[in-house]
């Protein structure tokens, strides 16, 4: 990308009919992990959200809605965290409730509380089917670009350029603080390092414990992060049924004093290979796209296996099967 403008201003591509969508998307390589002598783990992932109407931008729940002259939304996410928790535990037993910030925020998200959160998924086709999915269910608020009518975005970002970045600017953030690098890897044993499985035990928990450690981050350490940018991709550490059937996979912003998309593009500026891509689907497509997903094992109960996501199943056959 030029120096001069950010991947997520950059032009989108049109796609106006299921094979080119089809074509365009498996293009995208499969998440894979590796391992090299040096002691390190490579991830390659490219995640993906799909929203139904082409003027939404990549913005969290909590950031939406009308402004709030004195909160903040970091401090907005407290207040509403603090009011969930309290009267959460009327209704979960000890068992089910979560031990770390990091799953708080994803059960809230789960019961669509908002919160800093944003979802993506590994697959492109799940989210080429929530936008269509949504768009189905905001009709008409789509609009026109070129003369032609469009309805859904998807997006694509190299997840693993991202949470590279973030990782830099967040260990420089707290050495900054400290005057040491904290919350990264957690140090085994020399000798047990020579064993892949011990590299994947060191840079999983050294990676959820960086991300505990941001997330209620105050005082100078969060003015670093808003110094810094920071932005990446995760999930917590239990997965609830509806995210692992959607292969979802969270993005969020440590940087409190900047909203996602500024984080992100900020963070991110430095990087001069193309990190972001965005692509609208025409409205003349969907009918298809939808009857394709459908063949393809992507419907309602495939992505919400719950009573709900079975009486949506039958809503959604009643419409595309049962003429």
């Amino acid at each position: 990308m030029a120096d001069e403008s950010s991947d997520l201003e950059l032009p989108v591509r049109m796609l106006s009919s299921w094979r080119k969508i089809a074509d365009c998307l498996e293009a995208f390589p499969s998440p894979e992990t590796s391992l090299d002598v040096d002691y390190g783990v490579h991830r390659t992932a490219w995640v993906f959200r799909g929203a139904g109407n082409a003027s939404y931008e990549l913005q969290p729940a909590v950031e939406r809605g009308p402004k709030r002259e004195s909160i903040e939304w970091h401090a907005l996410e407290i207040l509403v965290s603090d009011e969930f928790k309290s009267r959460l535990r009327m209704h979960l037993a000890a068992p089910g409730i979560p031990e770390d910030n990091f799953s708080w925020l994803a059960l809230m998200q789960h019961h669509g509380v908002p919160t800093r959160l944003l979802d993506f998924t590994y697959s492109p086709f799940v989210a080429l089917y929530f936008a269509v999915r949504q768009y189905s269910r905001e009709p008409g608020r789509h609009r026109a670009r070129n003369g032609q009518s469009l309805a859904c975005r998807l997006w694509a970002i190299d997840a693993a350029a991202v949470n590279s970045r973030f990782r830099d600017v967040a260990h420089r953030a707290i050495a900054n603080k400290h005057g040491k690098r904290l919350g990264g890897r957690v140090r085994l044993d020399p000798d047990s390092l020579l064993f892949d499985r011990d590299q994947l035990i060191d840079e999983t928990l050294g990676w959820r414990r960086l991300i505990e450690e941001l997330l209620p981050a105050r005082g100078s350490l969060l003015h670093e992060l808003d110094r810094q940018e920071c932005v990446c991709a995760a999930l917590p550490p239990a997965l609830n049924p509806r995210l692992a059937s959607q292969q979802g996979v969270f993005m969020l912003n440590l940087a409190g004093g900047l909203g996602f998309k500024k984080s992100l593009d900020m963070m991110m500026a430095p990087r001069k290979t193309a990190w972001c891509k965005k692509f609208d689907i025409a409205e003349t497509a969907i009918p298809e796209i939808e009857q394709k997903l459908f063949q393809m094992n992507i419907h309602e109960q495939s992505l919400f296996p719950d009573m709900q996501g079975l009486a949506e199943l039958i809503r959604q056959k009643l419409r595309l099967h049962w003429k």
